[in-house]
């Protein structure tokens, strides 16, 4: 337990450059924009973005810096009280307390009085007898009297020169009359300055006078008392007059916002703004800019939900101008959020992990306001989480514990599912979970982040290990250290296998989204138990690692002990038949996998052979349409594959796995390259070559390879030997092959060997020609038969004896070598009768009748050499019959 936390909850409050937050994404560019907006007298301005994005911090930034007084209405606030009668209340209260009103144009707090109750007032009025007098009337003649008071002076003037005006036009200039009052008019000029001083005087005169009049007029006229009455306020035109009457009585411009109304829930949102209209509609009151800042996707959908009018129609209704927040730069956020947990004070450093960052960026990467709850949040649970026993396991996955902080706040269903599932994030999710999506992009893009065991951090208490099992902590180790030989042991040690397997079970959970760890895990439980004598016999444990070896590890197949996995998986029967199918699907795919018929990584090649060898030794776990599939496969990729094609031996499984049309292949595929590898194949094939009619292809192909070898190199050489050794040896093994060829294959084939032989200048290299020639010849025919023959008998004549031993040796083998001695003798009985050596090959590889009549030549034609061979030979039959 710690007790010696020490980190501090950041306030949440708007930015402002007054708190000394002032982080500035775009706030300090948009807030100088807004002013500018305002001073260039636009009326209405919509302040478009999300909620949590910084709006709220935006009109603090102008509140602060703005040359205009800026009053800010809190709509979330008062979203339940009367809204035109709060704004009225609250925005005078705004103008009387900053003493915004025009100097002597005061308004009082009596002028609300009516947004309260209703009131009345009592006054006096003239009145006729039994008739009230006309109110219009009376009304104009005061009207017209406070004129005339007001310019009584102008009022005399102007009628003193509409009189002169009428003298003149009356009685015409040169009237005595006229000339008279012109005079008097210069007397007047030159005393104007006596006439303004007494000008007062006279004012006061004709007002009398009109007193007078007045008094004369109502002389019927009585006094009664009146009393007017003030409803309380009601309807938007009483409002609207209320609030244009304040609006009058304000000194310069004035800037109202109109905040929150984004927080405000449902088709109130949309009424408030129904509401909020009302005020912008006094629009000859230019002194008043309203600025309203909105989530533009929320009200948009509530408007859609509310009004059958477009959304972007009835906000242009509103708005003058729209201005809509930039969008956040991904590192922006993250400095934000950086800084934010530097706020936090002492060991910052434990919240300053990369895990927590991505996981905060996960989750409300576009909300500033949601970073900074939720990192309070954190630091809450942080505070708890140290009290409790798993504070040293915490402390070190503090981003695991982000995680399961944000399933706590914003996914409460799919937390409540974490508890019994962690191992398994794909099973927290729901098809009926609100926001969905959004969970599942936050569980996929956060999938590497995840722990060993979430007890900790969901229970807040320590895990437990699985109970009867001994080292389970070490057999963890040694499987995960990949040593394999160790954890054999040390799981040997212990009494209970089952015991053991649900150890590995809960081991395959926890590391269930940390693959290169389980691949450890699920690959060396099979090498253990592969290397054990007893084995768990619960069928829990084989389904499981299938699945996990389908499910999630299977991207890594080429690193699987494949073998071990046929034979202790696919070739078990605890295995489910459904799991046993899928890996058996698996396997066969990856045939026809880039990585695998390329070769493109180190371990393809050993992959496929032993996938292949598997699939030949346990094919009884195969159906048809498997063995199709992999027959399919080995023909369209692997047909040139010597390697691939030498798995399949024996006649059973060849006709399973190799197709007519790779028999075909092989045998058109052969190359001087290749033929070392590929001719001894035609000897395994030698049933299916017979019954599909290739033997004619045989022969055909190996006279092309004859040919192209002596265009390379006429004379002797290593490849060529090697060439005539491997298809001597093919011969062999084919037998009777050559009986089933058309004699012009025979012929063409006998033709090139003759002429390869033919080019060999050192006649002992010939050999292996001939002894090829020998499986040839006898299915030719013709001038191909008699050159073959002629070509066999030179080398027997100019070839060296121990050429000649080694080719009756050979001969004798195939049982052949007293054929040709049969056909030859008389040939060569001539030549070899007085040379030693070639009598004693001759003799060796003859058999006793063709011995009788090889002697009797010798002594009937050399008598002295035959009687000197005699005698070294004992055991000769007719021995006293041929010396007589």
């Amino acid at each position: 337990m710690s007790g010696k936390l020490k980190l501090k909850f950041i306030k949440d409050a708007p930015v402002s450059s007054r708190n000394g937050e002032y982080f500035s994404f775009y706030h300090e560019y948009v807030a100088p924009a807004l002013e500018n907006i305002v001073s260039q007298g636009v009326y209405t301005i919509g302040l478009f973005g999300r909620w949590g994005t910084g709006k709220s911090s935006i009109i603090e930034i102008l509140t602060d810096e703005s040359k205009y007084p800026v009053y800010v209405f809190d709509t979330w606030k008062y979203q339940n009280d009367p809204l035109r009668r709060t704004f009225l209340l609250s925005f005078f209260q705004f103008v009387n307390d900053k003493k915004l009103w025009k100097k002597g144009e005061e308004l009082t707090p009596e002028i609300l009085d009516d947004l309260y109750h209703s009131t009345s007032t009592q006054s006096k009025t003239k009145m006729v007898p039994n008739k009230v007098v006309n109110k219009g009337w009376q009304a104009g003649v005061q009207k017209l009297w406070q004129i005339i008071k007001n310019n009584s002076l102008l009022f005399g003037l102007c009628i003193f020169g509409l009189a002169w005006l009428l003298l003149q036009i009356s009685l015409g200039e040169s009237n005595p009359i006229v000339k008279s009052i012109l005079l008097i008019s210069g007397y007047v000029a030159q005393s104007a300055s006596v006439a303004i001083l007494l000008g007062w005087g006279i004012k006061k005169v004709f007002e009398k006078l009109v007193e007078q009049l007045m008094k004369d007029l109502t002389k019927d006229t009585k006094t009664a008392t009146v009393i007017k009455s003030r409803e309380f306020l009601n309807s938007p035109e009483q409002f609207e007059e209320k609030f244009k009457l304040i609006l009058s009585k304000i000194e310069g411009k004035v800037v109202i916002v109109f905040d929150n109304v984004d927080r405000v829930q449902g088709k109130a949102a949309v009424d408030v703004l129904a509401s909020i209209k009302t005020f912008f509609e006094p629009k000859e009151v230019s002194n008043a800019i309203f600025i309203v800042p909105c989530d533009y996707v929320a009200i948009s959908r509530q408007i859609s939900e509310s009004y059958k009018e477009k959304p972007a129609e009835f906000l242009s209704k509103l708005f003058s101008v729209v201005l809509r927040t930039p969008e956040f730069i991904g590192a922006d956020l993250e400095d934000y959020t950086r800084g934010l947990i530097k706020a936090t004070g002492k060991g910052h450093e434990l919240l300053l992990d990369e895990d927590v960052i991505y996981v905060i960026k996960q989750a409300y990467g576009q909300n500033p306001r949601q970073i900074k709850q939720f990192i309070n949040n954190l630091v809450a649970e942080l505070y708890l989480v140290s009290e409790t026993e798993v504070w040293e396991i915490v402390k070190n996955e503090v981003g695991y514990l982000a995680k399961v902080l944000v399933l706590k706040q914003e996914f409460p269903e799919a937390f409540e599912r974490l508890k019994t599932s962690w191992s398994k994030p794909e099973d927290i999710q729901s098809d009926k979970d609100n926001n969905r999506q959004h969970l599942r992009d936050f569980m996929e893009n956060t999938r590497l982040i995840t722990t060993k065991n979430a007890t900790p951090f969901v229970y807040f208490k320590k895990p437990v290990r699985a109970k009867n099992v001994t080292s389970s902590e070490d057999i963890e180790q040694k499987l995960l250290a990949g040593d394999y030989v160790a954890a054999q042991k040390l799981i040997g040690d212990n009494s209970s296998f089952e015991a053991v397997v649900r150890l590995l079970l809960a081991l395959f959970g926890q590391y269930q989204f940390l693959p290169d760890q389980l691949r450890l895990l699920v690959i060396g439980s099979i090498e253990v138990f592969t290397g054990l004598e007893k084995k768990p016999e619960t069928n829990e444990y084989h389904n499981e690692v299938a699945q996990i070896l389908n499910r999630d590890l299977w991207k890594d197949y080429l690193t699987f002990p494949t073998l071990k996995v046929f034979s202790y998986l696919i070739d078990s029967n605890q295995l489910k038949i459904g799991l046993k199918r899928v890996l058996i699907s698996r396997y066969i795919s990856i045939l026809g996998s880039e990585e695998i018929t390329k070769g493109t990584k180190r371990e393809s090649k050993k992959v496929l052979l032993d996938v292949l060898r598997s699939f030949a030794q346990y094919k009884k776990r195969l159906n048809q349409n498997d063995k199709a599939d992999i027959t399919k496969a080995i023909q369209q990729h692997f047909s040139k594959d010597h390697e691939v094609l030498d798995i399949y031996k024996t006649e059973g499984d060849i006709k399973d796995f190799i197709s007519d049309q790779t028999i075909l292949d092989v045998v058109n595929g052969i190359t001087l390259e290749n033929f070392s590898s590929f001719m001894p194949l035609l000897i395994r094939y030698k049933a299916r070559i017979l019954e599909n009619e290739m033997a004619n292809i045989v022969f055909q192909n190996f006279a092309s390879l004859i040919k192209e070898e002596t265009a390379l190199s006429s004379d002797h050489r290593p490849e060529k030997e090697k060439l005539f050794e491997v298809m001597v040896e093919t011969f062999e093994g084919l037998g009777d092959l050559p009986d089933y060829v058309n004699g012009s294959y025979a012929d063409e084939l006998a033709t090139q060997l003759v002429n390869a032989a033919k080019h060999i200048s050192q006649p002992d290299n010939s050999r292996m020609i001939i002894s090829t020639l020998q499986f040839v010849d006898r299915v030719s025919s013709g001038a191909a038969y008699e050159a073959a023959i002629a070509a066999r008998n030179r080398y027997l004549t100019h070839a060296t004896p121990q050429s000649l031993k080694k080719f009756f040796d050979y001969e004798k083998t195939q049982e052949r070598s007293t054929e040709i001695i049969k056909e030859d003798l008389p040939y060569l009985l001539p030549i070899f009768r007085d040379k030693l050596e070639y009598r004693e090959v001759v003799y060796g590889a003859s058999n006793e009748e063709e011995q009788i009549k090889f002697l009797k030549d010798i002594v009937s034609n050399t008598p002295n050499l035959g009687l000197d061979f005699l005698q070294h030979k004992e055991k000769i039959p007719g021995r006293t019959q041929i010396i007589e």
